[in-house]
Formats: C-alpha cells, sequence, structure tokens
C-alpha cells in the first residue's frame, strides 16, 4: 500500500493536514462511489465526511499511528457512512437499477421520466452561471470590486445574487498577515531592534505601525499554533471553503 499511496503516507508522516486533505479525499472519493453504487446519494458529500472525521481521529491520536491504520479508518468510515444512508433511505434505489432487468439488459430506452422538480427558466439559468463565474472568481483570491468590474454585471443585481447566495470574498487578512509577517522576520533578523526595523520599511505603506504590525505577527503565530483549523480557515482555503461565522476574530 505504501507505494502506491506515497503522498498519503507522507502527508501523515509530516502531520500536514493541508496535504492529508488532499490525498485522502481523492482515495475516499474512490470508495464512497464504490460502497453507495447501488444507491441514489450524495457520495461525495459522504467522502467529505469520512475524510473530516479521519482527520480528527489523526489530531487526536496526535498522528502517532502507522498510516496503515488511519487508511484503514477512513475505508471503514466512507463504508459505515454508506452503510448508515442505506438504513435510512431503504426504499431509495439507484436510476441503474430501475432501468436494467434482471438479464443485465436496459430498457431505458422504454420509459418516460418527468422531473419531480419544475425545470430552470432561462433567466434562472443565467443568473447561475453568472453565480458560478462570481464565486469562482471570488476563490482566486480577487476583491469584489474588481470581480463586479470585470464581469460587467449591474451593481443591484451583483449585490443582490452575492447577498442571495452568500458569496464571500477576499478581505485583505491574508495581506495583512503577509505584511505583518515581512516586519516580523526582518525584527527578528535584525536583532529585534525596532529602530532598524523603522529604517528597512520607512516610506512603506504598512497596515499597521512597525509595532502594531510584530504584535499582529506574533498574534498570528500563537493562533497558528494554538488554533490551525481556525488560521487555515482565515488566510489559507478560499473565502468559500468556510463559513463566515467560522472565520472568527482573535
Amino acid at each position: 500500500m505504501s507505494k502506491k499511496f506515497q503522498e498519503f503516507d507522507s502527508a501523515i508522516a509530516n502531520k500536514s493536514e493541508a496535504a492529508f486533505f488532499v490525498e485522502a479525499t481523492k482515495i475516499s472519493r474512490k470508495y464512497a462511489q464504490y460502497y453507495g453504487r447501488k444507491m441514489t446519494m450524495d457520495w461525495e458529500l459522504i467522502a467529505d465526511e469520512a475524510v473530516l472525521q479521519t482527520l480528527d481521529l489523526c489530531k487526536k491520536s496526535k498522528w502517532a499511528k502507522p498510516p496503515e491504520f488511519y487508511f484503514t479508518c477512513l475505508k471503514n468510515k466512507c463504508k459505515w457512512l454508506c452503510l448508515s444512508y442505506m438504513s435510512q433511505h431503504k426504499n431509495e434505489v439507484s436510476l441503474e437499477q430501475t432501468m436494467t432487468n434482471s438479464d443485465g439488459e436496459c430498457f431505458s430506452d422504454n420509459i418516460n421520466l418527468k422531473p419531480l422538480r419544475r425545470e430552470r427558466t432561462y433567466n434562472e439559468e443565467i443568473e447561475l452561471k453568472a453565480v458560478d463565474k462570481i464565486m469562482e472568481l471570488a476563490d482566486n483570491w480577487e476583491p469584489r470590486e474588481e470581480i463586479e468590474k470585470k464581469l460587467g454585471i449591474e451593481h443591484k443585481l451583483f449585490s443582490r445574487l452575492t447577498s442571495k447566495y452568500r458569496i464571500q470574498f477576499y478581505n485583505g487578512a491574508l495581506r495583512h498577515f503577509l505584511d505583518c509577517m515581512r516586519v516580523y522576520n526582518f525584527f527578528k533578523s535584525a536583532g529585534e531592534s525596532i529602530s532598524l526595523t523603522r529604517q528597512n520599511f520607512k516610506g512603506q505603506k504598512l497596515p499597521y505601525s512597525i509595532k502594531s504590525c510584530i504584535s499582529m505577527a506574533e498574534r498570528y503565530i500563537n493562533l497558528f499554533q494554538r488554533k490551525k483549523d481556525v488560521f487555515m480557515k482565515r488566510f489559507v482555503l478560499p473565502p468559500n471553503h468556510s463559513s463566515v461565522f467560522e472565520k472568527i476574530a482573535f
């Protein structure tokens, strides 16, 4: 297994949450799709839940177990989450099952299916396409004003869509973090000399004073050490990958 999942093993060895998310998601989605193939279910959500539960187990065990242990836990969580879903939705079957007879022959051509929900109107389709594009640009860290200008959407409509679908935008927190860490790193390399640090950044645009930048950098470092999940949601994950309530102040 080690050769096949070297990057997964490496994420465990390095205790890297970000790398674990990427590699564990690849694995869990394959197993969730396999275990849920006979049922109508959102297996991607099940896979993501399995990843989060396994990551929580990694942190609680302080990453001390071998990669094989966490791999087995991830696989089993996918299986049991699928089984749990099946037990709660006993009468729900897959489209493939309803369209294939006992001999494996498909008779879908002889079935007239009607959607349970009404079809979207032309305007609704246009609106959802605009929302998708806004969210894509927002998650590329582009500022709200630039996105509105780039798409050329009327301001009132743009505001309504972003409010209705609760789209979050880059709020400058990452830029402040980088600026403060730049000041802090120079401050440390200069033997913690405030005067040298002031001289080095004289005339440069900073979010706060030199002392405040250093103080904020220390708070950022403390946040990373104490609440890594909050740090990730504030400074690493794209804007819409965690709710605004999870991006709490510290």
